[in-house]
C-alpha cells in the first residue's frame, strides 16, 4: 500500500449461484491499527469468483456489480513500514464468526 493513500484490506459479500443477494456479514475492527485508521464501508463492487473449473458457479457472477462490506485503511501522514489490523466478520449463513489477521506494508 502506499503512503498517503486509502487502500482495501478486505470486501465480503454473499452470492449466491443464481448471482442474487443475501444478507451483508457484520464486519468489526477488533484490534490496530497502529499507524493509521480503518473505515468499513458499504459499496458496489464487482466481485472475483475463481473460474469454474472448480465447480465454482458464481464465476458468471463477476460481470456485475454487487453489494459488498469493504474495509478500508488509510496510513497515518508520513508513515511507512508495517502494520496490523483485526477484524471479525459474522457469518451470514451459519452466524459463525472468522478472525481475519490483515498484515499491510505502506511504503512511499
Amino acid at each position: 500500500m502506499q503512503s498517503g493513500k486509502t487502500g482495501s484490506l478486505s470486501a465480503f459479500s454473499q452470492v449466491n449461484p443464481d448471482c442474487s443477494i443475501g444478507r451483508l456479514p457484520a464486519i468489526q475492527v477488533v484490534s490496530g491499527p497502529s499507524h493509521g485508521t480503518v473505515k468499513i464501508v458499504r459499496e458496489d463492487r464487482f466481485p472475483a469468483f475463481r473460474d469454474g473449473s472448480d465447480g465454482e458457479a458464481r464465476q458468471k457472477c463477476n460481470t456485475r456489480k454487487v453489494p459488498m462490506v469493504a474495509v478500508l485503511y488509510t496510513p497515518s501522514p508520513g508513515f511507512t513500514g508495517s502494520d496490523d489490523v483485526k477484524i471479525v466478520a459474522k457469518g451470514v449463513i451459519d452466524d459463525n464468526y472468522q478472525f481475519v489477521n490483515v498484515h499491510v506494508s505502506v511504503s512511499k
